[in-house]
């Protein structure tokens, strides 16, 4: 398993990889998002579960061995859109999709054991 997270300065990104990586590098590494110097964190291999934003408002999916793009719902009737940057991009996502960090840390938890998404979990096929 891959662990990739960009690094952003004067314009520029660098992205560091961590083969193998354990919990708490992963861990460490969604935290560390702040929606400006570091804005996306990837685990995994061809399947892979993404974190992007920071500060309070993150978007998590999976691109799925048969691949399919599920994205974390956060459980609410939110409408509307929140602007989050991913990759050092802003994007406008559906407000439904931004989730708190507790649970992208849960999401990815669940991914870096089994690979999958956490069935608990609210997922979308988008």
């Amino acid at each position: 398993m891959l662990l990739t997270y960009d690094a952003r300065e004067d314009g520029r990104s660098n992205v560091q990889e961590i083969q193998n990586p354990d919990w708490s590098s992963v861990e460490q590494a969604v935290r560390r998002l702040d929606a400006k110097r570091h804005t996306e964190v990837t685990l995994g291999n061809h399947s892979y579960i993404s974190v992007s934003g920071g500060n309070g408002q993150y978007y998590v999916f999976i691109f799925t061995d048969d691949e399919q793009n599920l994205v974390l719902r956060n459980g609410s009737s939110s409408h509307g859109e929140v602007l989050l940057v991913s990759g050092g991009q802003t994007a406008r996502l559906p407000a439904r999709h931004i989730v708190q960090l507790h649970e992208a840390l849960q999401a990815v938890r669940a991914y870096f054991e089994k690979s999958t998404p956490d069935p608990t979990m609210d997922w979308t096929e988008s």
